[in-house]
């Protein structure tokens, strides 16, 4: 049987003196155990770092907080030993603000349908999809709305339950099935779209003609950037 072998105790060093480019040589002596890879790690912090644990010497770049935790200096030359990390101001970060005006928006329109029809966020953005181009299927839905697909299956099936939504089988594909909207789901589709136009119109009206097509515009320029040139988010 092979004789297990303790755990090495070999002291962690580090010299005062900073190596090139503000590195710091913390010698890691035969490290085996997790309990000297989690001390590596919370040493140094979130900062990047240049490590092999497998090797007996490893080299870590150090954030500021922890060099002085380890009794060393930060090297005031080298801009990464001195340097904090990124903030995030979510009020300026524009995913962020996009996002939330987006739900705004669309929270907005809900309020003149949902409690009407019954219908919620989701099951008319596949509806709108639906009655705009009858005879896509889900997964066509899904890109178009930039939906989950799980997301759009649980609307068009709860539109289905409504009597909205019809679906039909591809006579050439039986995998595949085609959804449109019914009579009902037609009648409360045209009812809706003078209200959401409204809403529409109701935002549009800050803006200047100019301003409203350099809004269209620029709206053109995030999609084609988002979509990596494809622009084909609508």
């Amino acid at each position: 049987m092979a004789t297990r072998m303790a755990p090495s105790t070999a002291p962690i060093t580090a010299p005062t003196a900073p190596s090139a480019g503000g590195l710091r040589e913390i010698c890691l002596s035969s490290i085996t155990n997790n309990t000297w890879r989690n001390f590596a790690r919370a040493a140094i912090g979130s900062r990047p770092f240049a490590c092999a644990l497998r090797a007996p010497l490893a080299v870590f770049r150090l954030p500021p907080l922890s060099l002085y935790w380890m009794g060393m200096e930060p090297d005031a030359d080298d801009p990464m030993d001195l340097q904090e990390p990124p903030s995030l101001r979510l009020s300026e970060f524009l995913p962020y603000r996009l996002s939330v005006l987006s739900n705004t928006v669309s929270s907005g329109i809900a309020d003149a349908y949902g409690a009407r029809f019954g219908l919620t966020i989701w099951q008319w953005r596949c509806m709108a999809v639906i009655g705009e181009t009858p005879g896509l299927a889900a997964r066509d839905v899904a890109a178009r709305t930039a939906m989950d697909k799980v997301a759009v299956s649980r609307a068009v099936g709860g539109l289905e339950a409504l009597g909205h939504v019809r679906r039909s089988i591809d006579p050439n594909d039986r995998r595949a099935s085609h959804l449109e909207l019914s009579a009902s789901g037609r009648r409360v589709y045209d009812e809706i779209v003078p209200l959401a136009l409204a809403y529409e119109k109701r935002l549009l009206e800050v803006f200047s003609d100019v301003e409203r097509d350099q809004l269209v515009a620029l709206l053109g320029k995030l999609a084609e950037t988002a979509t990596d040139g494809k622009d084909t988010l609508w």
